[in-house]
């Protein structure tokens, strides 16, 4: 049996290059999430588009989910490996994934069963209600899929094979991109085509899982199925700053379209669909990097190798800094045609989503910092401590902002609420670290 790549001794360099292959998964990840989008506004209609981000914040409670086992459930089962544990480490990865394929399907008999009342609750006005209603039809069957591939990305890190979920990712995004133009443009299916692209995509990772995990040779491989309620309550609290972003990002993006519609009609939710979809490729690289090396740290905290521990914290927030930098002049220069990739230039639409951006992209200078002092709290087993941050910042601190900047300064305030509640959130980031610096990283006996 093979050694577990996290029990290296990791260099800044090294560091970088083990989390590479999480960064470029996300990054991919949010590029052809993208392309859904983008095949959607260009070959369906601007409506469509709307639509689909009136019934994301649906989606973000079932990523929600995926993600939660998927975080905390890795940090489980990493500190079971730092302890030199692994037969519970391989028994807690099966009932995991178990857990997540129940969960996955009982999430769908009720989003089947209500659907119209919860597309209603979520904004569907009656111009968007058909196709919201098309999408959700073609892949709400995919929804165990999705949970599990969530959870999986999370499991190839801590099995010390990032490459290999880099890998499956890639599959998945490069499937997702042609389905969508052969289902969209050649079949014509329109919004339904997007929807059974994205389902069928999210099996490929899965597969690719399951045939890597069964193999007993591998560091971390499937074991039984135990009934073992608590450490799933663990992996819960564990990952429950995660399940909390998502849900958090429910809520902001139906208060989003709420406060848009009202402002601007459906040509302000599709503004907001289009900096919102931008948000998610900038940040996830910073999301990726930070999730990438969690169980690192969570596997010098278990060996209790705290030299090691601050090296790697340490290394990590200097590429934090970096790179929001580095992302936000991308987005500043590249404004203009980063949202025309969604909307034609020369129209109102670009020109409402153009001035947006440059005001709401001020915030990627700051959410790298949160993001990954949420990853780092949840990788040290600390998970109220991580639920505080991701509450703060990405539930709270935006409602607040957004209602009250919205109904001081309308469409403008809109775009000022994610920086403000950036600037907030890192304050918040650096009492949390100095309140528990003795307890992580201190070297003192």
């Amino acid at each position: 049996m093979s050694e577990n790549r996290i029990a290296q001794n990791f260099g800044a360099w090294g560091l970088l290059k083990y989390a590479l292959p999480t960064v470029c998964m996300m990054l991919f990840t949010s590029i052809y999430t993208m392309v859904d989008g983008v095949f959607v506004a260009q070959f369906v209609s601007v409506d469509a588009l709307s639509a689909l981000n009136i019934v994301n914040p649906l989606f973000s409670l079932v990523m929600g989910f995926g993600v939660m086992l998927g975080a905390g459930g890795s940090a489980v089962i990493a500190k079971n490996i730092g302890e030199g544990e692994e037969q519970q480490a391989f028994d807690n990865l099966s009932t995991l994934v178990f857990f997540g394929t129940i969960l996955g399907l009982v999430l769908m008999v009720l989003l089947l069963v209500f659907m119209e009342p919860i597309l209603s609750l979520l904004g569907a006005t009656e111009i968007l209600m058909p196709y919201c209603k098309e999408y959700c039809y073609y892949i709400v069957g995919f929804l165990a899929p999705w949970v599990l591939e969530l959870m999986f990305s999370s499991y190839f890190i801590t099995a010390g094979k990032p490459q290999i979920g880099l890998i499956a990712t890639l599959c998945s995004g490069v499937f997702n991109i042609v389905g969508d133009y052969v289902l969209i443009v050649v079949v014509g299916m329109g919004i339904r085509g997007a929807a059974l692209a994205t389902g069928l995509a999210t099996c490929i990772p899965v597969v690719i899982a399951l045939i890597y995990f069964f193999d007993k040779e591998h560091s971390l491989h499937f074991g039984r199925i135990m009934n073992r309620p608590r450490m799933i309550l663990k992996s819960c609290a564990n990952g429950v700053s995660e399940m909390i972003s998502n849900l958090a990002a429910m809520v902001i993006t139906l208060s989003y379209n709420l406060i848009m519609l009202r402002l601007a009609g459906e040509a302000g939710v599709a503004a907001i669909t289009v900096i919102l979809y931008l948000e998610f490729l900038f940040t996830a690289g910073l999301y990726g990097f930070a999730s990438g090396i969690a169980p690192i740290i969570s596997y010098n905290f278990g060996a209790q190798n705290r030299v090691r521990l601050r090296r790697v914290v340490r290394d990590a927030y200097v590429f934090i800094a970096a790179a929001s930098v580095i992302l936000y002049a991308a987005c500043m220069f590249g404004n203009e045609f980063l949202v025309g990739i969604f909307v034609a230039p020369g129209t109102e639409l670009f020109a409402m989503a153009s001035g947006g951006l440059r005001i709401f992209a001020t915030g990627f200078l700051f959410a790298g910092f949160s993001l990954m002092t949420s990853n780092m709290f949840t990788a040290l087993s600390n998970g109220g401590i991580s639920a505080l941050i991701s509450t703060l910042r990405s539930f709270v601190f935006v409602l607040i902002c957004l209602i009250s900047f919205s109904t001081l300064w309308g469409i403008t305030g809109v775009w000022c609420a994610v920086p403000v509640a950036e600037v907030l959130s890192l304050i918040v980031c650096g009492i949390c670290i100095a309140l528990f610096y003795k307890r992580y990283f201190s070297l003192a006996k």
